[in-house]
């Protein structure tokens, strides 16, 4: 009876370790040369600087004389758990010229009936001048109650009318159910330890 148990707490580890380990998006850095997977209309597949691993990376540009509080977002749904706890990346470019424009990373939660829950969603710090391909991370994001899916977003924002040229790129992203935490695991392993500490003793 003990050695069933520990054989299915060891699985359970094995399988939370492989949930944790597995990003739930597809076409995550556009390395299939295109924005397969990702609703990205007017967005384009940029090479070179636009890439911050591989060959390609996701861009939209903004050019001068764009209207104020403008938006421009590029998403993919992703499969999730309400009550599960779920950690979202990216890697984060502007090149140009600062122009009243933004870009950061944000995750909606969808209901059953495919609806964005509006009030329940959680952004990444905006970036509103130049700089080079940077990491930024949303971590412990609980899917609320009703939530089915997660919509996963690179989103541009024009803060004023545009005054100058703006390049946005984003690579690399990642959705992924959280690692569970070190307390549970440890609380998993003495488990398993006591267990076998009894069966050797029997």
């Amino acid at each position: 009876m003990q050695m069933k148990v520990m054989r299915v707490i060891a699985v359970f580890m094995a399988v939370m370790c492989g949930i944790a380990s597995a990003n739930l998006l597809t076409n995550p850095g556009f390395e299939t040369g295109d924005t397969s997977s990702w609703d990205a209309g007017g967005w384009y597949i940029g090479s070179g600087g636009d890439a911050q691993s591989g060959s390609y990376g996701l861009a939209y540009y903004v050019p001068p004389s764009t209207g104020g509080d403008s938006w421009f977002v590029a998403y993919q749904l992703a499969p999730v758990t309400e009550g599960l706890t779920y950690d979202a990346s990216c890697w984060m470019r502007y090149a140009g010229t600062a122009n009243n424009s933004e870009q950061f990373l944000e995750i909606q939660w969808l209901n059953g009936l495919g609806e964005i829950m509006w009030g329940n969603g959680v952004g990444s710090t905006p970036v509103s001048g130049p700089q080079e391909y940077t990491f930024y991370e949303l971590d412990d994001l609980v899917a609320p109650a009703g939530a089915v899916q997660a919509s996963v977003r690179a989103v541009v924002h024009t803060t004023g009318v545009t005054t100058d040229n703006a390049w946005h790129t984003f690579d690399n992203f990642s959705f992924q159910q959280a690692i569970p935490e070190p307390s549970t695991m440890a609380l998993i392993g003495i488990a398993v330890g006591v267990l076998g500490l009894t069966r050797r003793r029997k």
